[in-house]
């Protein structure tokens, strides 16, 4: 008697070998993958854009800022009456003087009356703190130029007291360059282990 054998009137009985069934299965988790990956990249670019665009408003805060202690500057010098509003005074007052709205003590390298402002200084600001420079005051000089504390949302509102902690660093450098001032207001983070900043520049002029 013949055996039985696995192939009968020519017709073959096979199955998927062992590199079939890898490769299947690669493709089904390829396929399987693809839009998860997508996503996750869209979700990493989009929290970049996020970070990116609250960096730039805090940076621009700090723009206006200083350009609120220039005009309440003047706005003092008016309503105190002092006689000479001339522009040259009350700018030297900003820059050097020793009212709540001097930058003084966010000028880099004083010289005489007046600082030299090289931005050797950097400052961190907090706006819910009263209008000045110094400790408990809006504008505060940082431990060092490069290490300004880290800021806190508290109502809404990003500040150096209290709050949630959040990823942002601000810091404001001021550059006396003689016929004005260079204000640079910087934000920095940390996203994935990598530091990423934003830098806006404005400048200052004795009424501008």
């Amino acid at each position: 008697m013949t055996p039985e054998l696995s192939v009968r009137n020519g017709e073959q009985r096979g199955g998927f070998t062992l590199l079939e069934v890898l490769i299947a299965v690669a493709l089904i988790m390829l396929a399987i993958s693809g839009p998860f990956f997508a996503a996750a990249v869209a979700q990493i670019a989009t929290l970049d854009s996020k970070n990116r665009f609250t960096a730039s408003y805090l940076a621009q805060e700090g723009i206006e800022y200083a350009r609120m202690l220039r005009d309440d500057a003047y706005l003092g010098a008016y309503g105190a009456d002092v006689g000479d509003l001339s522009a040259t005074a009350f700018y030297d007052h900003f820059l050097g003087g020793a009212s709540s709205v001097s930058v003084y003590g966010c000028l880099g390298n004083p010289s005489g009356g007046l600082p030299g402002g090289d931005g050797s200084v950097a400052c961190a600001l907090d706006p819910a703190l009263p209008v000045g420079v110094g400790a408990g005051k809006a504008l505060q000089a940082c431990p060092s130029p490069s290490s300004c504390p880290s800021l806190y949302l508290s109502g809404g509102e990003y500040t150096l007291t209290s709050g949630t902690p959040t990823i942002y660093a601000r810091s404001l450098r001021f550059y006396d360059f003689g016929a004005g001032v260079e204000i640079v207001s910087s934000v920095s983070w940390v996203s994935r282990g990598v530091t990423r900043s934003v830098s806006l520049t404005s400048y200052l002029f004795p009424w501008q």
